[in-house]
């Protein structure tokens, strides 16, 4: 596997991901986990530079991705440890069920957070500084929040965009 670049897994059982998969796909750039169920960690991919995951029910943990720049986070609503993605720029995450924003926020520093989410949830976030949710990502340099109905692409009710640069809000 030293030339496999791309890889993806897609509706599959996986507890864990192969052994060596990670220390033997060295020119592994991008890894894309669609509908994996029962995997609860992807560790040690130290090539990756981008990375999706999709609809994964019981994934907890992402971890030492030391050249990951983008990061897509769809329905995963367990995790809750993102760590170790020093290079990190870009961060997409979508779940429109979520009610809060994930604590695992502040421990990453991407330049760019892009939140699709459920409607109170993005009130909440266009409260700014009062709002109990600004601290999970007031280190973000630029932050852009949508509401909309899943599966409609960024539905975006009057005033319901929140555009969050250099830790002002922007309406």
């Amino acid at each position: 596997m030293p030339i496999l670049e791309e890889l993806k897994l897609e509706k599959c059982k996986l507890r864990c991901m192969p052994a060596g998969l990670a220390f033997h796909a060295r020119a592994l750039k991008k890894l894309y986990i669609y509908d994996v169920k029962h995997l609860s960690s992807l560790e040690n991919f130290t090539s990756v530079v981008h990375l999706d995951v999709f609809r994964n029910a019981d994934l907890e943990r992402i971890s030492n991705l030391p050249k990951l720049q983008k990061l897509v986070i769809v329905k995963c609503p367990k995790m809750k440890v993102l760590e170790g993605m020093p290079a990190l720029r870009a961060l997409n995450l979508e779940d429109y069920a979520m009610e809060t924003v994930p604590r695992y926020l502040q421990d990453v520093t991407p330049r760019q957070l892009l939140l699709d989410c459920s409607l109170p949830l993005l009130t909440s976030i266009a409260a700014g500084k009062t709002s109990r949710e600004w601290d999970k990502f007031k280190h973000i340099q630029q932050v852009k929040a949508y509401a909309g109905d899943e599966g409609v692409q960024r539905k975006c009710p009057q005033g319901a965009q929140v555009s969050c640069l250099h830790n002002h809000m922007h309406y």
